[in-house]
């Protein structure tokens, strides 16, 4: 769901932006950052839920757990700091400063 979510990004934030009033609508980079937040969230939900089941699990089930899912969580982390920076540069275009 995360990857997903990730994937569509632009996609939904087109659409969004297309379906608002043309008089009440903001530019499209600010749809784009909602969207990227949405995104980023499952992914650390999805990330979240990986590492309670690493913590919680035991023995043969713990390793084929991380096994099976071990590759996809790998993704979804990269795929996060992806959208981070996609973050990123987004508020940079539309100017709003940063707190570092």
């Amino acid at each position: 769901m995360a990857m997903d979510g990730a994937h569509l990004v632009e996609q939904s934030a087109r659409l969004a932006h297309g379906e608002c009033d043309p008089t009440e609508r903001g530019p499209l980079g600010e749809f784009r950052l909602k969207y990227l937040d949405f995104a980023i969230q499952d992914a650390e939900n999805a990330l979240g839920k990986y590492q309670h089941a690493v913590r919680t699990l035991q023995g043969d089930k713990k390793e084929a757990f991380e096994k099976k899912v071990g590759v996809i969580a790998a993704d979804t982390m990269l795929a996060r700091d992806k959208l981070r920076a996609a973050r990123k540069r987004e508020l940079m275009q539309l100017g709003v400063p940063r707190c570092e």
